[in-house]
């Protein structure tokens, strides 16, 4: 029982840590070295939001004067490395790109509470790009996981400030990515993520007994064990899972009113799937503007978290075509949006699949698939893996 229950700490909070890597570190590691002369970098902008707090923001763009289209990405993990590697190749493509701190975190100001002030200080944050000298005024989207989430919920509010969106690893509302969903299941893995992100820069926990801080009672006293007191914690474990609560911190009912196009990307194995899944079926058949419902693709690659990080699962290997070219697909989209390129993006299938067995793609035209053949199976307790 108890190597059981350490290594199951151990496997949560490497999936609490993989929240982090999902959008910068992943996608960043693959980019050629940048030309540092063909870039200009400013670090630490203070942008304004509508309440007077700034929340510091690094801005790369081309070397050369003029207007350029802006990929912003706002994201809760600092502006680590990964984050500069992926701005400078951007602006070699002739974008600026735009990483910022979301509020509390980082080097800006205010306090971080999760999605509380995403949608207000997103669109403030769009608004700010859309304005500079730097700007064409096309203005995108771009993260994974939280970072997706800071797209969504200015999205949700319906305003045609954001150009297009790239979503990796979309969680869904957040009633059901954590920390209730399955029924419960995702507790310590939600207190172990709140932890490391209490305060300014990352919290390591590798010196708490986390066995002891998941078995250990009372429950809401959980954040006490791993080291800190939480208020959001304490405020979420004080709600459970009430619909009215999490209604006030969800987006995906107001999305519809979105009119923004959404390039979504998953992976079979990730625990939030279906965020992407549901919102791309949403998005196609029942957004309030019916234009907007021709301007959503999806992506379902044989990942985890981590968008596009490897061949392999564990112990399973995928085979050579499982990693795509991430990067062009994402270039071309924004060229598509953005700069207005005529590369056909729009005459691509909606829908991209990764079919696990056969380990190749296949394109498709809508999401759920309209000839799927749906097959039942039946499950026993003794019984063992499915083939």
């Amino acid at each position: 029982m108890n190597k059981f229950r350490r290594g199951g700490a151990a496997v949560i909070v490497a999936i609490t840590l993989a929240c982090a890597l999902v959008a910068g570190r992943a996608q960043a590691e693959r980019v050629s070295p940048p030309n540092a002369s063909q870039v200009e970098v400013a670090f630490n902008i203070r942008v304004p939001m509508r309440d007077g707090v700034e929340l510091s923001t690094d801005v790369y763009q081309p070397a050369a004067p003029g207007r350029y289209p802006v990929i912003v990405a706002r994201t809760p993990y600092n502006k680590s490395p990964a984050w500069d590697r992926r701005g400078r190749w951007w602006a070699q493509r002739g974008y600026v790109f735009a990483v910022q701190d979301v509020r509390g975190r980082g080097d800006s100001d205010g306090k971080f509470y999760p999605l509380v002030n995403e949608a207000a200080d997103g669109i403030d944050t769009y608004d700010w790009a859309a304005n500079q000298t730097w700007s064409s005024g096309e203005v995108a989207g771009f993260g994974g996981s939280y970072g997706a989430w800071t797209q969504l919920y200015p999205a949700a509010k319906g305003r045609r400030s954001l150009t297009a969106m790239l979503l990796m690893a979309v969680p869904p509302d957040p009633d059901r990515a954590f920390p209730y969903s399955s029924g419960g299941a995702a507790i310590p893995a939600t207190a172990a993520w709140l932890a490391s992100l209490d305060g300014r820069m990352y919290q390591s926990l590798d010196n708490i007994d986390l066995e002891a801080a998941y078995s250990g009672r009372p429950l809401i006293d959980m954040d006490l064990r791993l080291g800190r007191k939480m208020p959001v914690w304490r405020d979420w474990i004080a709600a459970g899972p009430s619909r009215a609560y999490w209604a006030n911190l969800s987006y995906q009912a107001a999305l519809l009113n979105s009119v923004t196009p959404g390039l979504w990307i998953t992976g079979w194995y990730d625990d939030v799937l279906v965020g992407a899944t549901e919102n791309f079926t949403a998005m196609t058949s029942e957004a309030r503007d019916s234009q907007a419902r021709t301007r959503h693709w999806l992506v379902i690659g044989p990942w985890g978290h981590a968008i596009n990080a490897d061949r392999k699962l564990g112990d399973i290997d995928f085979g050579p075509d499982a990693v795509i070219d991430l990067d062009d697909l994402q270039r071309r989209w924004f060229d598509y949006w953005l700069k207005g390129a005529d590369n056909g993006f729009n005459k691509e299938p909606r829908v991209k699949l990764f079919v696990m067995g056969s380990n190749q793609w296949i394109s498709e035209n809508e999401w759920p698939i309209a000839r799927t053949r749906y097959v039942p199976y039946y499950l026993r307790s003794e019984g063992g893996q499915i083939h």
